[in-house]
């Protein structure tokens, strides 16, 4: 028997080899290139299940795929037992999330999150967020060069020195984003500067962290996080702002008045947990650093002038509920082309059961 050299054809080494008897007249075409699949238990395991599933293989394809996995789930081998099919098993555990008495941790920054899409936040909050990138390096750092401007009296220089002698730290997509990225960083800390020139509320503290409790019926809720800035104005009210330094701004003028995060800033007010300041409310606010060539200032108005004065004291509650609940809901909104768990979402059209067959290309299979 004689062999053709792949590596001889033209077409290189995906061309069919010729397998030829003695006398040199061709037989057979055998197929030449790389495996289909890797040449492993697991691998032909694999195989085997996706074409049990599969709805586009054949009933007797199947079958035969079906006896060759009893086979192996016979002969013990992992994974060949329908049982150990992740996308077949029931609920391992239908309890809520926090156990009924147990205190529900909630935070103003996560509410909205939560309150949007409680599948997103539950991903999210047990290992699929996404890995910080530069825009929130660059953020962190305005933020901790904020730490330094108590008022408008700061020190320009010196804030700058501090922002320039870190931004190495700030991994960045490509190096010649360096100087537009450090351009934007200096540019924030003029608008924070100029915002304080103008601001007429007097500090309070910087970072400040707090924790309160609120009595729930079901579970108690532990509101708790960290302020930017608690500031107060000339009524005595204490008034929180919290700095953003996106490059966008994500909240219009009409959502700020029921803004989750500040009004769960509110509610903590309400609650006491600024109470070395004061227990009474002068609202809250956004300060957009990024957009623009000033800062902008969203003021959510104080919750004894709203028309429902208990709506962010309810809005905890039921941020608290989502979060200790035993189901949570998949709901499509404005954030979804962003959400770092689409492979996981039933309405993304990416996230599906491991069972079900693969979306062909122009559309759900």
């Amino acid at each position: 028997m004689g062999f053709e050299d792949a590596s001889a054809r033209p077409d290189g080494a995906g061309a069919p080899s010729e397998v030829a008897d003695e006398a040199g007249d061709p037989e057979v075409e055998i197929p030449v290139g790389r495996p289909p699949r890797a040449l492993t238990l697991a691998s032909l395991v694999a195989e085997l299940r996706t074409v049990v599933v599969g709805s586009a293989e054949t009933p007797s394809r199947r079958r035969a795929a079906a006896a060759e996995l009893a086979r192996l789930a016979a002969a013990g081998v992992p994974g060949a037992h329908p049982d150990e099919w992740w996308g077949l098993l029931p609920l391992s555990d239908d309890r809520p999330l926090i156990d009924e008495g147990e205190p529900v941790k909630v935070t103003p920054s996560s509410m909205e999150s939560a309150l949007r899409c409680s599948l997103r936040w539950l991903l999210e909050r047990h290992g699929g967020a996404a890995p910080a990138g530069p825009a929130q390096g660059i953020g962190n750092l305005v933020h901790a060069a904020a730490m330094l401007a108590e008022d408008a009296n700061a020190d320009r220089e010196k804030l700058v020195e501090y922002v320039a002698a870190r931004f190495d730290s700030i991994e960045l997509a490509a190096q010649w984003l360096a100087g537009p990225e450090h351009d934007r960083a200096q540019s924030m800390v003029d608008k924070l500067l100029r915002w304080l020139a103008v601001n007429p509320r007097r500090l309070l503290a910087i970072e400040h962290e707090f924790t309160v409790m609120l009595e729930d019926e079901r579970n108690p809720i532990q509101l708790t996080g960290r302020v930017d800035r608690l500031e107060v104005d000339e009524d005595g009210r204490l008034v929180v702002i919290d700095l953003k330094t996106g490059k966008t701004t994500a909240v219009s003028s009409a959502d700020v008045a029921e803004n989750a995060q500040l009004g769960g800033y509110q509610a903590a007010i309400d609650a006491g947990a600024f109470d070395d300041y004061g227990r009474e409310s002068g609202g809250a606010a956004l300060v957009q650093l990024g957009p623009g060539k000033d800062a902008r200032e969203q003021m959510q108005v104080p919750l004894t002038e709203a028309t429902d004065p208990q709506w962010a004291d309810s809005m905890v509650r039921r941020t608290a509920a989502a979060m200790a609940a035993s189901t949570f809901s998949a709901v499509a909104n404005s954030r979804c082309r962003i959400c770092p768990v689409r492979t996981s979402c039933p309405i993304s059209g990416k996230g599906r059961q491991v069972v079900e067959p693969t979306p062909l290309p122009d559309g759900p299979a």
